[in-house]
């Protein structure tokens, strides 16, 4: 492992900076808004029935919420009469998206908005306008292969339809965002409460946090406006939202009843839509509990699927291919993790209760890619022995005939990319083992300017050279996690928590001078803000020559007394 400098800033102030400027803040007008908005107002002025169809997912629910919210707030103030209906698909019962099936439920005559998904969906499109409806596709992902466009009334997609906007990085929450403030600019306490929903999706989705994205974004430090979100946030002991926040405990448990649950996306959707305190926290009570059940379960899967690559001698092939009992809504985790620990993409297959016409069962499978492979492109190469699959670079989901994995595993290994052998991490600034907190305590402060980080807008990594370890309470380290694979170091007046490295320190014998790399953060218990380094590597410190090796003897021993 190599740690490189990969700027020439010296100062955290310089590079925020520059950072700032590449961030380009900006509002953008979506061409289609307008017509959208148009039939919107129609429908609303003769009383129609409105029908909102989103996705399961994080950022399906919160648009499929903005666009309820913003509807609704709209039809109240011009007196209209007409009902509006959120509709969630079922993750293991409908699939994604708009169906034919759930164009069966809504009544002739409706207008039909979809959120977060639609430009595939041909054939519920065409059963929706046979049914006399009117149907606004909004969304965000690429249109199909074969360059088709559903043949809806308006639609809006900055990804599918061309020169439709300046800017086509939005979640499908940001898109459903963009046309409830086109609907209504002056309802200033809704819109805010809409772009903080929006915020979430957009952290959630990975869509890159740069131009409005970046503004959106800024509107995660109000996530409490919403019932829902102060709920949650109460549970999680969370005192001001950031995005490390929102993408490890707010969308985990707002995703965790979908994973779970055929249906389950639904309470996320009314923990969001709630109007009370009381029913809030009922529901992120329940939310809460699931997701520290899912939790639970996906450490157990990970782990059983180590154990079958190690059984099954499958450590060094490219891609992975694991087949286990998993359940389905987690097999996207597993494959993300396992990817992470053997630096090769994964697929994790769970079987399914669909057959083919000759008995064969049908295996369900999710995939996360590593380095530079594309999924999609590995997906389209091995076509011929796959039933139904989708995706992009770095995930996919794909089904199959049993009787194909074999046969998957060989042919997709012929377009994996192979990673290279030494690994580089990439750090920003160096910070001496001796300013150590007074740069943490400093430096916060100037990140804020660029936060919240994420896609596009990298949180700056730190190397801190030759720091020394000191034990605390008579110990060097403490051991976490169920299975005690995350440890936590100690130094001078700081800590240093490093997540799935437990095992790397305790294989380097417990050294007690290390050169880390990580990023700076907080740790809040009963209110407190503590500082500390989140590790993302280490290694043992080299050693000077000429220099006594008292102190590390010493330090040795009174570990070992301990």
């Amino acid at each position: 492992m190599k740690y490189e400098k990969r700027n020439q800033y010296a100062d955290i102030d310089s590079l925020m900076r520059d950072r700032l400027a590449y961030l380009e803040p900006a509002i953008n007008c979506i061409k289609g808004a307008e017509k959208a908005i148009e039939l919107i107002k129609k429908a609303v002025s003769e009383n129609q029935h409105i029908h909102i169809v989103g996705d399961y997912d994080v950022d399906g629910i919160c648009g499929t919420t903005i666009a309820y919210k913003g509807l609704t707030a709209y039809a109240k103030k011009v007196g209209s009469e007409s009902t509006i209906t959120p509709r969630l698909p079922k993750r293991q019962t409908e699939g994604y998206g708009l169906s034919p099936k759930i164009v069966e439920e809504i009544p002739e005559h409706s207008l039909l908005l979809t959120v977060d998904n639609g430009i595939v969906a041909f054939d519920a499109v065409k059963l929706a306008k046979k049914k006399k409806m009117t149907v606004i596709v909004t969304d965000h992902h690429l249109r199909a292969d074969s360059g088709e466009l559903p043949k809806a009334d308006v639609l809006i997609d900055p990804n599918a339809v061309a020169r439709q906007c300046v800017f086509t990085g939005y979640c499908g929450a940001g898109i459903a965002l963009k046309l409830m403030l086109e609907l209504d600019k002056d309802n200033t306490e809704l819109n805010n409460e809409l772009y903080v929903l929006a915020a979430i999706a957009t952290v959630a989705d990975v869509v890159p946090l740069k131009n409005e994205n970046f503004v959106i974004a800024q509107f995660l430090k109000q996530a409490d406006i919403n019932k829902g979100l102060k709920a949650l946030m109460e549970l999680f002991e969370i005192v001001d939202v950031d995005e490390k926040d929102c993408g490890y405990k707010i969308c985990p448990a707002l995703n965790a009843s979908g994973r779970l649950f055929d249906a389950g996306a639904e309470d996320s959707m009314k923990l969001l839509m709630s109007e009370t305190d009381e029913t809030a926290s009922q529901i992120a009570e329940k939310l809460f509990v699931i997701n520290e059940q899912r939790k639970l379960m996906t450490e157990e899967a990970v782990y059983e699927a180590e154990e079958i690559i190690e059984r099954l001698n499958m450590q060094n092939d490219n891609p992975l291919c694991v087949l286990g009992d998993f359940h389905e809504g987690i097999i996207g985790i597993i494959a993300g993790r396992l990817a992470e620990k053997y630096r090769v993409p994964c697929f994790v297959f769970t079987p399914t209760e669909n057959y083919t016409d000759n008995g064969d069962v049908i295996i369900k499978g999710s995939g996360r890619s590593y380095g530079d492979n594309n999924l999609k492109e590995i997906l389209d190469n091995c076509k011929e022995l796959l039933g139904k699959y989708g995706g992009h670079k770095a995930a996919a989901g794909v089904s199959m005939p049993y009787s194909n994995l074999d046969e998957f595993r060989k042919m997709s290994s012929q377009f994996a990319v192979k990673t290279e052998d030494v690994d580089v991490i990439y750090y920003d600034i160096e910070i001496a083992p001796d300013k150590l907190k007074e740069c943490v305590e400093k430096q916060l402060s100037s990140l804020a300017i660029c936060a919240p980080y994420g896609e596009n807008n990298p949180e700056p990594v730190y190397l801190v050279r030759n720091v020394q370890l000191l034990p605390k309470d008579g110990k060097l380290y403490k051991l976490m996690g169920n299975h005690q694979q995350h440890i936590k170091l100690y130094g001078k007046n700081i800590d240093f928590v490093a997540f799935d490295l437990a095992e790397k320190f305790l294989e380097l014998n417990q050294p007690i001078k290390i050169d880390l790399v990580g990023k700076l953060g907080k740790n809040y218990f009963n209110g407190v803000a503590y500082y500390q380094i989140e590790v993302i590597d280490f290694m043992p410190a080299e050693k000077k020559e000429n220099v006594s090796g008292l102190r590390e003897k010493l330090m040795s021993r009174a570990v070992e007394r301990s």
